[in-house]
């Protein structure tokens, strides 16, 4: 199946000593789901503090080299200019909504609060 992953499900890999009981594990390692992200999500794991420990750096470009990077469209660039126009949602959540409901993917995040503003948005689910 193909996820777009919100980069808070990255992040929460990189930070647990126990890496098999996070999402991104269970999702993407253990049942070999693909993993689509964001270029927005590239541009914030690059600029996490992470990315200053060596150990941290090569598990993050590792996951973006697996990964398929969503890139802008001119359909993008209209359907993001609407979600942040017509929703209270900050700008790199906007640009992560904007992808989802444009190829129609489910997307994995630990922040459905403030995408379910969105109307039409889809979350994954691994119930």
């Amino acid at each position: 199946m193909i996820i777009l992953v919100d980069s808070d499900i990255i992040i929460d890999y990189l930070r647990v000593s126990n890496k098999q009981s996070t999402q991104y594990y269970k999702i993407f390692i253990e049942r070999e789901n693909t993993a689509y992200i964001s270029f927005i999500t590239v541009i914030e794991l690059f600029a996490g503090r992470e990315m200053d420990n060596p150990k941290k750096k090569k598990v993050i470009e590792n996951i973006i080299e697996k990964s398929l990077i969503l890139g802008a469209t001119k359909e993008f660039y209209n359907l993001a200019g609407e979600i942040l126009r017509h929703n209270i949602i900050n700008f790199q959540d906007g640009l992560i909504a904007a992808h989802a409901m444009l190829y129609n993917f489910p997307l994995l995040t630990k922040n459905k609060k403030d995408f379910a503003k969105i109307k039409g948005i889809k979350f994954f689910s691994a119930v």
